[in-house]
């Protein structure tokens, strides 16, 4: 557990916002790690986009339409090509606090139906 928080970084390029807690986090997040390989195309950077329709941040991946945001239920991270598509998802993690560096373990989909731990992204 304790690799995730050198792999799931967050890089703060424009500082806090002025909103209030607990959706203050606006930092761009840095989504990789040793991985068993799959749906790696949804790692790399996830630049801060502001709050959801629920009020939470949210981010868009720097270069492809995908997505990291809580799920509506408020208890899962997921990343996703559809932004508030929960309880799907490529990747997910429990949520812990409004920021996804401080999940503890992520998941990824096996393609069967299945969810592979990844514990050092």
């Amino acid at each position: 557990a304790e690799a995730n928080a050198a792999t799931t970084v967050a890089t703060c390029t424009a500082g806090p916002t002025t909103s209030p807690a607990p959706t203050a986090f606006a930092c761009n997040v840095r989504f990789e790690g040793a991985n068993d390989g799959l749906n790696t195309e949804y790692l790399g950077l996830y630049e801060h986009q502001g709050l959801d329709a629920n009020g939470v941040v949210y981010f868009k991946h720097a270069t492809m339409e995908f997505f990291m945001y809580l799920g509506d239920d408020g208890t899962w991270w997921y990343v996703d090509p559809t932004l508030g598509a929960s309880s799907t998802g490529w990747w997910a993690g429990a949520h812990v606090t409004n920021s996804p560096t401080d999940v503890v373990a992520w998941e990824v989909a096996d393609g069967s139906g299945g969810w592979v731990d990844q514990p050092d992204v």
